[in-house]
C-alpha cells in the first residue's frame, strides 16, 4: 500500500512517546553490539574521557582509602558510583556506564515531558559525545538528567524540590550553579519571598553537607579546585566561538593541541548554537516561551554565555559535551528548520550512533590519520 502522505500534503505524525523509547532503546543497543563485536567494551571504558579518575575516586570512597588521594572532580558521579558498585558486587570501573545509561535514559524521558517526544529524540541521537559518554561512562548524563529534573520542577511550581535538584547538580558539575541563579531570580522577580528563602536553604544545605562529605572522606573540601587550576583552569585565554579553536589548532605541537576531528564538531555545534540563539530571539513563539517558563531560558542564556569565561584549554574540543544541557532548547528553538519525520530520525539517530561507535576504533583512527597523511 503505497503512502499518500506526499500526494495529500498530509503532516508526518507527531512523534510518540513509544517512538522515543523505540528510538533510544534500539539506536543504544545498536552502539553496545558495534562495541562488542567489532571493539572490546571495557577497554572502551576504561579509555572513555575521566573514567579511569572517576573509578579510583569510587573505589577510593568505597574502600574508605580516600584520605590517601585527592579528590580530582566534582564527586557526585563517583558518589553515586560507589554504591552502585557495592550493591551490584561489580568493579568501580563497570559501576560507570551503570550509572550512566540510568541517567541518561532518565535525562531523554525528562527532556520528552518538558520539551516533547520530538525534540528529545533529537537530543538523544545526534551528539557524538552524549551518546559516548552516556553508554561509556561520564558525568554529563547525571549532571543532565538533574538539571532537567530541576527544569521540570521549577515548570511546576515545585520550588523546593527544583532547588535540592539544581543543589544536587552543583555536586557533578558546578556549572548547575545557573540553575539555582535562574530560580533565584524569577522567585525574586515574582516577590515569592518564602519559595526563595526555602531555594536559597535547601541550596546551603545540599552545598554544605556535600562539602563535609569530601572534606570527611578526603580530608579537604576544596582539594579539586586546585587540581582544576593544575590543569589550566584560569590561566588559559578565554573561549572566543570561531576564533580560539582555530589558534587552538594552529598550534599543532603545542601542549593542547587539537585534531581535525575536534575542530569540525566544534565549529559544526558551535555553528548549531548560533543558528539556535538568533533563532529564539527572532520567533514570536520562543519569545513568549521565555516568558511563560523563565527559568529554563535564564539558565540556558547563563551557560551559553559562561562559555565566553571559561579560562581552560579543554572547552575548545569539548564544546559538544559540555553542550549538552541547553541542546533541546536550541532544537526546539530550530525546530521550523529540522526535520520531523520519524524515518528522518531513526536513520540520522543510526548514523549517528554507529559513528559515536567506531569513531574511536583502532581501524577508524588508523584510516583518519592516512587520510590527514
Amino acid at each position: 500500500m503505497c503512502d499518500t502522505s506526499a500526494v495529500t500534503g498530509a503532516q508526518p505524525r507527531e512523534l510518540t512517546r513509544r517512538d522515543l523509547a523505540a528510538i533510544v532503546l534500539v539506536s543504544y543497543a545498536w552502539f553496545a553490539l558495534l562495541i562488542v563485536v567489532f571493539d572490546s567494551y571495557p577497554s572502551r571504558v576504561l579509555h572513555c574521557g575521566d573514567n579511569p579518575s572517576y573509578a579510583g575516586e569510587s573505589a577510593a570512597i568505597r574502600g574508605g582509602t580516600a584520605q590517601a588521594s585527592m579528590a580530582r572532580h566534582f564527586l557526585g558521579y563517583s558518589l553515586v558510583a560507589a554504591p552502585v558498585a557495592a550493591l551490584l558486587h561489580i568493579s568501580d570501573m563497570n559501576a560507570l556506564p551503570v550509572v550512566s545509561i540510568l541517567a541518561s535514559l532518565a535525562a531523554i524521558y525528562l527532556a520528552g515531558e518538558l520539551w516533547g517526544a520530538w525534540a528529545a529524540a533529537w537530543f538523544a541521537v545526534i551528539n557524538l559525545d552524549w551518546i559516548q559518554r552516556s553508554l561509556l561512562g561520564g558525568a554529563e548524563p547525571l549532571f543532565v538528567a538533574l538539571v532537567f529534573a530541576c527544569l521540570l520542577a521549577a515548570r511546576k511550581d515545585r520550588w523546593t524540590a527544583a532547588a535540592t535538584f539544581g543543589a544536587l547538580s552543583t555536586v557533578v558539575r558546578p556549572l548547575g550553579i545557573f540553575a539555582l541563579a535562574a530560580i533565584g531570580i524569577v522567585l525574586l522577580r515574582r516577590r515569592r519571598f518564602g519559595s526563595l528563602a526555602a531555594a536559597i536553604t535547601v541550596s546551603l544545605i545540599a552545598g554544605a553537607a556535600y562539602l563535609g562529605v569530601v572534606h570527611l572522606l578526603f580530608g579537604q573540601s576544596f582539594g579539586n579546585f586546585k587540581w582544576y587550576q593544575s590543569m589550566g583552569l584560569g590561566h588559559d585565554r578565554t573561549f572566543i566561538p570561531f576564533v580560539t579553536i582555530f589558534l587552538t589548532y594552529a598550534e599543532r605541537y603545542g601542549e593542547h593541541q587539537l585534531t581535525a576531528k575536534n575542530l569540525v564538531k566544534t565549529l559544526t555545534w558551535m555553528t548549531f548554537t548560533a543558528g539556535g540563539i538568533i533563532a529564539a530571539f527572532w520567533r514570536r513563539e520562543m519569545r513568549e516561551s521565555m516568558r511563560t517558563v523563565p527559568v529554563e531560558w535564564i539558565f540556558a542564556a547563563m551557560y551559553v554565555v559562561s562559555f565566553l569565561f571559561f579560562p581552560a584549554w579543554w572547552i575548545e574540543g569539548e564544546f559538544p559535551r559540555y553542550l549538552a544541557p541547553v541542546i533541546p532548547l536550541l532544537l526546539i528553538a530550530l525546530r521550523p528548520w529540522l526535520p520531523k519525520d520519524r524515518r528522518v530520525i531513526w536513520i540520522v539517530g543510526l548514523l549517528s550512533v554507529t559513528l559515536s561507535a567506531v569513531e574511536d576504533m583502532p581501524l577508524f583512527r588508523d584510516a583518519l590519520h592516512a587520510l590527514a597523511r
